[in-house]
């Protein structure tokens, strides 16, 4: 909101003066952003499948039905 504020206001540092220009830095930063975020939600998934198999293989018995499956 602070952004379009200063746009309104005559200050184009954030957006371009042509409204028809691209803004692809900002959509390639927007890109990686999402990219490392979903990176590390599927690392995460993968590390911790990894961490539950380990813990069922070494107490079988209090593994849940899901830690076995994996």
């Amino acid at each position: 909101m602070e952004l379009i504020r200063e746009w309104v206001g005559g200050d184009y540092s954030a957006f371009p003066k042509d409204p028809r220009a691209g803004t692809w830095n900002y959509a390639v930063v927007n890109l990686i952003i999402y990219a490392a975020g979903f990176g590390l939600v599927a690392l995460g998934r993968k590390l911790g499948a990894k961490r539950r198999n380990r813990t069922a293989e070494r107490n079988p018995e209090t593994a849940t039905p899901v830690d076995l499956a994996h």
